[in-house]
């Protein structure tokens, strides 16, 4: 069952409109391309908006990557976390691999 899940995902697309975090629901919005700040991204969390933003070009599996990146960004900002910017993006990436390896 899971593999028939999995492949009518990956053909069917998975754009998940919300996520939820510690401290309740982010908005997910798929755009192309991904600018703040001035840089190019292929995801981006927003805080003030509770907004993450996804490229929409990336395949399926590469936008649950980028999906659950962004997600650990949210906790860590919801639960007031503060790291220099490479710690962060190292444990964010950590974490989305880690989920990787659960589904």
């Amino acid at each position: 069952m899971a593999l028939v899940w999995g492949w009518a995902v990956a053909l069917l697309g998975c754009n998940p409109s919300t996520m939820q975090t510690t401290t309740g629901t982010v908005k997910v919005e798929y755009t192309h391309p991904v600018v703040v700040q001035g840089d190019t991204a292929w995801g981006a969390y927003l805080p003030k908006q509770r907004l993450v933003l996804i490229d929409s070009t990336l395949p399926w599996r590469s936008r649950y990557h980028f999906l659950e990146h962004e997600r650990c960004h949210a906790v860590l900002n919801d639960e007031e976390v503060v790291l220099d910017s490479l710690q962060e993006e190292k444990v964010c990436e950590a974490w989305a691999k880690f989920q990787r390896g659960k589904r």
